[in-house]
C-alpha cells in the first residue's frame, strides 16, 4: 500500500476567551490532584464520564461515578478517603463555566462540558453531570509525576487537603504548570472605563524591573479572577499576590524566565484581542468567508488551482494593486513591511517592449572578463527568495505582461510550469528553470564532475542573505536539482489589450488562469485606502494538488458533474481549434474542488453544493474556454457562441443566470462578432 500523507491543515476557530465572565475558581491543588487521579484511572482520556447526579434535598449534586471510583481505589490504595476528598474538589463543587475557564483557557489541561446539552449552572446550587476530554498536557504531567512514585503519593495526599509539600519535587511540578498558562489572556476594566488585555508576558516585563504590577480595577473578570486565585495559592513560581498587586518573590529567577516566556509566545499562533498595554492593536481581522465570496474568492481559488494568473482589464482598475495586497495579506502583520505596504514576498517587474528572450528575467552568462559570470535577473533572484521562506506565498507581478511577446521572454517558465507534479512526500516539484552545468575535475579513477565555477559563484551570490543552516541545504539542492520553481511562488501578469500590446497565444492561455477586471466602482477606495483582504494562510493560496487524479477519488460525484459539462462544451467546439484536452480538464476539476469550502454568495447567503459547483464551472468557463476563442466570422461562427450559451445556461440554476460571468461575456462576444471579428479580450 502506498504511503498516504495529510493533504491539509484542520482549521480551528480561536477559543472563546471568556474575558468578561464573573465566575471564579479556587482550591487549585485539590482540583489538579483530583484531575490527575481521574486521568490515571480512566479507560479513554478523550471522553471521561467522571460524575453521576444525586439528589441532595431539593437540589441536584454530582459525585464521583461508582465505576471510576472502583478503578481509583485499585490504583491508589495508599491514599485514604479518596471518594470524599475528590467529591469536595472544585471539579464537583464549582460551576461548569468556571471550570471551563480554569481547565481550558488557563491551564489547557482539557475540555469539560455537560453530558446533556442545554444545562446551565450560573444560578442556584444545582450541579449536573459533566464529561472531560484531556489534552496532551496531561502526558507531560504524568511523565513528571511517574518518575518518583513515593513523592507523587505524598504530593497528591497533601494537595487533596489543600496543603503544600514545600519540596523541590512540588516546585518542579509548579514550574511545569506555569508553562501551560503563558498564552492565557486577561482583561482589566479600568476605573476610567477603558479596558486592557494582557497576558503573563506583560506581568513579567513589569516585575523584572522590580516594580509591582497593579491589578486593582473597576472590575476583575474572567481568567484574571482565576489567575488571582492561582497566585494567591502560591502556585506560580517567583510571583506572589499582595493587596491589589503582584510582587516578585525571586527576582533573579524571574529575570531569567521572562525572556523565555516571550520566546514561547512568539511560537503561539493566537494573537491577543483588543488592546495590549493600553495601545491600539492595529492587526487586521481575519478574512471572513463572506468577504472572500464577495471579492477575493475567485482570485484565491484560481491561484490555488494554478499559480499562474492573468489579470486583464482596462488601465487603472487596480490589477497590480490587488497582487500587492494579496501578498501583504500573507505577510506578518506586526512587521514594518506590512505597515508600509511593502511586503518582502512581493516583487513588481515592469515588462519592457524590447524583451525577446529570458535574459532580463532569468539572466545570462557574461563572457566579459577572465571567467564567465552569470548575471542573475530579477525573476531568478525572487525565486531564490521564495525558496528561503517556503511557508509564505511569494507573488511576482509582471506588470503589463504583454508589452513584449510572452512566449519569447517567458518561455522557460511556460515550459517548467507544466512539469509540476506531487512527489512521494506530497510536495509540488518542477523541472529546473536554470540547470547546473558541470565540468570534469581530476583524472582517471579520481575524476569527478563538479559544478562550473560560474554556477557555484551564482549560487553563493543568490544565497548571500540566507541563514547558514538553510544556505547549506539550498546550495546542495541547487547543485543536485538545479534551481526549480518553489511551491509557494505565484506568478501574476497584468494585461492591457490595445494597439501597443501583443495578443496571447493559446500556449500561454492554456497554462494560465485568466480573470477580467473591467468593472469599475467609482465609489471604491473612498472609505479605505487599501484592499480589506484580511489575513491569508499558506493553505488558502498554495495547492498541493496539480492534476485531476489528485482530487477525483475523494470527489467523484462532483468531478463527474464537471466532466459531463465539459463533454457538452467539447461537443460544441468539435472541429474548431478551441477544443480542450486533459490540461484544461484537470484545471476545471481543481478549480471546482477548491471552491467547495466557499458556500456563500455575494450577498452572504448560504448556497447549496449544486450552486457552489455551478458558480465555479461558470467562472472557469470564462477563464479557460472563452479566453481562447477569437477570430473572424469564418473561424468563430455565431452558431458556436449561441450553442455555448445554451450549454452554460443549461448548467446554471435559473436563479444564477443573470449573474453569470460566462453568459455576460458570450453576449459581449456575440456583439463584437457582428462587426466581423470577436475576442474574449476587451
Amino acid at each position: 500500500m502506498a504511503d498516504v500523507f495529510p493533504s491539509s491543515l484542520i482549521y480551528r476557530e480561536n477559543p472563546n476567551l471568556r474575558l468578561g465572565i464573573k465566575s471564579s475558581l479556587n482550591s487549585f491543588k485539590q482540583l489538579l490532584a483530583s484531575l490527575y487521579i481521574i486521568y490515571k484511572s480512566c479507560a479513554n482520556p478523550s471522553k471521561v464520564l467522571f460524575s453521576e447526579e444525586v439528589n441532595v434535598g431539593d437540589n441536584i449534586a454530582i459525585c464521583l461515578s461508582k465505576k471510576l471510583l472502583v478503578r481509583i481505589n485499585e490504583l491508589f490504595p495508599q491514599l485514604p478517603n479518596l471518594q470524599d476528598r475528590i467529591n469536595q474538589s472544585p471539579l464537583f463543587k464549582s460551576q461548569c463555566e468556571s471550570l471551563q475557564v480554569g481547565l481550558e483557557l488557563f491551564l489547557h489541561l482539557g475540555k469539560i462540558d455537560f453530558v446533556e446539552n442545554g444545562k446551565q449552572e450560573r444560578k442556584g446550587e444545582n450541579r449536573y453531570n459533566k464529561m472531560l476530554a484531556f489534552s496532551d498536557k496531561m502526558l507531560v504531567l504524568d511523565a513528571y509525576l511517574s518518575m518518583q512514585a513515593e513523592y507523587t503519593d505524598l504530593l497528591l495526599n497533601n494537595w487533596l487537603n489543600g496543603d503544600e509539600c514545600g519540596d523541590k519535587f512540588e516546585d518542579g511540578l509548579k514550574s511545569i504548570l506555569s508553562t501551560f498558562i503563558i498564552d492565557c489572556c486577561y482583561k482589566i476594566k479600568k476605573t476610567d472605563g477603558s479596558e486592557v488585555v494582557f497576558n503573563l508576558e506583560n506581568i513579567c516585563k513589569v516585575l523584572e524591573k522590580g516594580d509591582s504590577a497593579l491589578f486593582k480595577s473597576a472590575e476583575i473578570v474572567g481568567p484574571l479572577r482565576v489567575l488571582n486565585s492561582y497566585i494567591g495559592e502560591n502556585m506560580l513560581p517567583d510571583i506572589v499576590k499582595g493587596k491589589g498587586v503582584y510582587c516578585v518573590d525571586n527576582l533573579e529567577n524571574l529575570k531569567r524566565k521572562a525572556p523565555m516566556v516571550s520566546t514561547s509566545l512568539d511560537l503561539v499562533v493566537r494573537k491577543l484581542p483588543g488592546q495590549v498595554d493600553n495601545q491600539e492593536n492595529n492587526q487586521k481581522p481575519p478574512v471572513t468567508q463572506s468577504e472572500i465570496n464577495q471579492t477575493y474568492r475567485p482570485y484565491i481559488t484560481a491561484i490555488k488551482s494554478k499559480p499562474f494568473l492573468l489579470l486583464a482589464g482596462i488601465s487603472g482598475t487596480g490589477k497590480s494593486r490587488i497582487v500587492r495586497e494579496l501578498a501583504r495579506a500573507c505577510w506578518c502583520v506586526d512587521s514594518p513591511e506590512y505597515k508600509d505596504h511593502k511586503p518582502k514576498n512581493f516583487e513588481m517587474v515592469q515588462v519592457k517592449p524590447n524583451w525577446h528572450d529570458s535574459s532580463e528575467l532569468i539572466g545570462y552568462v557574461s563572457r566579459l572578463g577572465d571567467e564567465p559570470t552569470f548575471i542573475a535577473g530579477d525573476f531568478l533572484k525572487f525565486v531564490v527568495r521564495a525558496w528561503e521562506n517556503e511557508s509564505t506565498p511569494y507573488f511576482l507581478c509582471l506588470d503589463e505582461m504583454n508589452l513584449a511577446p510572452v512566449e519569447q521572454y517567458f518561455a522557460e517558465y511556460l515550459s517548467v510550469v507544466e512539469s509540476r507534479k506531487c512527489n512521494e512526500t506530497g510536495k509540488v516539484v518542477t523541472d529546473p528553470i536554470l540547470k547546473p552545468e558541470f565540468e570534469k575535475e581530476g583524472n582517471g579513477e579520481h575524476a569527478e564532475f563538479v559544478p562550473k565555477a560560474w554556477y557555484k559563484k551564482l549560487i553563493d551570490e543568490l544565497l548571500v542573505d540566507c541563514s547558514d543552516s538553510q544556505k547549506d541545504v539550498l546550495k546542495q539542492q541547487f547543485i543536485d536539482e538545479g534551481i526549480t520553481i518553489p511551491q509557494n511562488l505565484i506568478i501574476v501578469g497584468t494585461v492591457n489589450m490595445d494597439e501597443t500590446t501583443f495578443s496571447f497565444s493559446r500556449k500561454v492561455l492554456d497554462r494560465a488562469m485568466t480573470i477580467e477586471m473591467n468593472e469599475v466602482d467609482l465609489y471604491g477606495g473612498l472609505t479605505s485606502r487599501h484592499e480589506q483582504i484580511g489575513k491569508l494562510n499558506f493553505e488558502d493560496l498554495v495547492g498541493d494538488k496539480v492534476e485531476g487524479v489528485d482530487v477525483y477519488q475523494e470527489n467523484q460525484e462532483i468531478c463527474n458533474q464537471a466532466i459531463l459539462y465539459l463533454q457538452e462544451i467539447n461537443a460544441v467546439l468539435e472541429g474548431t481549434p478551441f477544443k480542450i484536452a486533459y490540461r484544461t480538464r484537470n484545471e476545471f476539476l481543481l478549480y471546482v474542488v477548491n471552491n467547495l469550502p466557499y458556500r456563500k454568495n455575494s450577498q452572504g447567503l448560504e448556497m447549496t453544493q449544486n450552486e457552489v459547483v455551478a458558480r465555479a464551472l461558470d467562472e472557469i468557463t470564462s477563464m479557460k474556454i472563452l479566453s481562447r476563442i477569437e477570430g473572424d466570422e469564418e473561424k468563430v461562427k455565431a452558431e458556436l457562441l449561441a450553442s455555448l450559451k445554451e450549454v452554460v445556461s443549461k448548467m446554471l440554476p435559473e436563479n444564477m443566470r443573470d449573474s453569470s460571468v460566462s453568459l455576460a461575456k458570450l453576449d459581449e462576444m456575440e456583439k463584437k462578432l457582428s462587426s466581423g471579428y470577436t475576442s474574449f479580450w476587451s
